[in-house]
């Protein structure tokens, strides 16, 4: 029997027995569930009524203070703590079942939204209110008493004593109604909003007296600005005053709503508190016997499953052992391993697979070898067909290929030409250099074929020497490549394979021509000036003599 069926059969065992144990205790399962599941409810409807009832507390304890402070945090805790009352009482109406009970807390959750939407529009009042007062009204009060500086200096430089009286009352306003607005801010109450009303009130008379005292025109542009800016305080707070106000009047009544709201959700919480204590004695005896009934049924299920087990995990620890003992010799270097597995199916094919690695390792390997001898015997330009393997094995031959690539590219860069000949002097490869003096159809030919150095063959070839001796040789001589005349010196390395046995020559050659040439012109000119200064002198003892 192959792993495959085993496993197979062993699940399909397990399968029975527990569709066995299911069928047997699904009366007993059912009863106990149905009660759970009760339980769950009033429990659940429990702990949100509590939740509930705490964070509608939170909330009156946050809207009391900030009635008290008047600080914007307050407001936002009483706020947060009243979304999450709301929470949990939809989740208190998702568990209420008897329809007197879920009436009750539709209207609680109908009651408790309004309540939270008031106090929303409360907050934005607010905080709209605070905000304006920082970036409106307080640089607003500056900028008037900054104006009435300006004013003031103005009327001392004209001596404008009724200005200067009447400034008094405008300073004294002024300050009375920034105290008044303070006020009013700070706490919002509707007596403190009359107050700053009856001072807007008084101020059209100061204002009027003091426009009239003043004399000049600068005094009369000052007003201007100072009731330009004093309109816009006033426009800034009455448009605020409503909204504060009805946000006061939502706080007001919010203490009667959390009274409202805490009297239901505790009725709701005690009623279900003594539905759980009725019901709590069935519940109990309900799960005893299920419990009693999954115990055994569960301990006769884990010996059936714990041989079934034993029987597949011995078939696949063997095979996995097997697997694990052939990867590791793999990874050693033994590639004539074999995994000793016969199993058929899936885990035969993927012992399959497995096996196959060695012998792409093998390719690999006996194509290296053969790179190695073809390099080894001159031919540099070799490389490794990287299409017959895949992924990374293609990437490791594309990687050798790459630097034979780059040794060419370095090679080829030299020069002087560069020829590399096999162990029985037929060239191999030849660089760019050399291709250009004596051609590109050079492979497997001769230097006498290529270059035609006139002391080949002669006891002065050093390519010869080389080859005999296994020690570098170089020489001087002509060479005819491709029909041309030139002078060259010529250096031959031999290349020994490991068992220092001839592989390759390495021959570099240097174009002397020129040099030569040059060095002919220089003896051939010094040659015609000894010939003249002889010339010379023999004239020279003629003329003394017939002296």
């Amino acid at each position: 029997m192959t792993t495959k069926i085993k496993i197979i059969t062993g699940f399909v065992a397990m399968i029975a027995i527990v569709a066995c144990v299911s069928v047997i205790g699904y009366r007993s399962l059912s009863t106990a569930s149905a009660l759970f599941l009760d339980f769950d409810r009033i429990a659940a409807l429990n702990t949100y009524a509590k939740e509930s009832i705490s964070n509608i507390n939170t909330s009156a304890y946050y809207l009391e203070k900030f009635m008290r402070l008047s600080e914007g945090e307050d407001m936002d805790k009483a706020l947060s703590a009243q979304e999450k009352s709301l929470a949990s009482v939809e989740r208190v109406l998702q568990y209420t079942v008897l329809p007197e009970r879920r009436q009750k807390m539709e209207q609680a959750v109908a009651r408790l939204r309004e309540y939270v939407e008031a106090l929303r529009q409360m907050k934005n009042a607010f905080v709209s209110w605070y905000a304006d007062h920082l970036q409106v009204l307080n640089p607003g009060f500056d900028a008037l008493r900054k104006i009435l500086g300006e004013i003031g200096d103005a009327a001392r430089r004209e001596n404008n004593a009724a200005a200067l009286g009447q400034m008094n009352d405008v300073w004294r306003l002024l300050a009375d109604l920034n105290s008044a607005v303070n006020s009013f801010r700070e706490r919002g109450l509707e007596e403190r909003a009359a107050a700053v009303d009856k001072l807007l009130e008084q101020a059209r008379g100061i204002n009027e007296r003091f426009r009239a005292a003043l004399a000049t025109e600068e005094e009369a542009k000052a007003f201007a600005r100072y009731q330009e800016q004093y309109k816009a305080i006033v426009q800034n707070y009455q448009r605020h005053k409503g909204a504060v106000l009805r946000a006061e009047a939502v706080l007001t009544q919010a203490y009667g709503w959390d009274a409202e709201l805490e009297e239901k959700i505790s009725r709701l919480n005690m009623e279900a508190g003594e539905e759980w204590d009725r019901r709590r004695g069935e519940i109990i005896a309900s799960n005893n016997a299920a419990q009693g009934f999954m115990l055994i049924s569960s301990a006769f299920g884990l010996i059936l499953g714990a041989i079934f087990a034993l029987f597949i995990l011995v078939g696949l620890i063997s095979v996995l052992n097997k697997i694990s003992a052939f990867a590791s010799a793999v990874a050693d270097g033994d590639f004539e391993r074999d995994a000793g597995i016969r199993e058929k199916g899936e885990i035969g094919n993927m012992a399959a697979a497995i096996q196959r690695i060695p012998a792409t390792l093998k390719a690999i390997l006996s194509d290296y070898l053969q790179l190695e001898k073809k390099i080894e015997g001159g031919n540099i330009a070799q490389k490794v067909d990287a299409g017959n393997y895949h992924g990374g094995f293609s990437i490791l031959v594309n990687g050798t290929n790459a630097i034979l690539a780059r040794l060419n590219m370095v090679i080829d860069s030299i020069p002087s030409p560069v020829i590399l000949l096999n162990k029985d002097a037929r060239i191999e490869y030849m660089n760019k250099a050399a291709v250009a003096m004596a051609g590109p159809e050079y492979r497997g030919k001769t230097c006498k074929q290529m270059f035609n150095r006139e002391d080949d063959g002669g006891s002065a070839d050093a390519l010869a020497k080389a080859a005999a001796t296994r020690q570098p040789a170089g020489g001087e001589t002509k060479a005819h490549p491709g029909g041309a005349d030139l002078d060259i010196s010529y250096t031959v390395i031999p290349l020994l394979d490991k068992e220092n046995r001839l592989a390759a020559l390495l021959q570099l050659l240097t174009d002397l021509t020129v040099t030569k040439a040059q060095n002919r012109k220089i003896l051939l000119a010094a040659s015609k000036a000894s010939e003249i200064s002889s010339r010379v002198a023999e004239a020279s003892e003629e003329i003394s003599v017939q002296v």
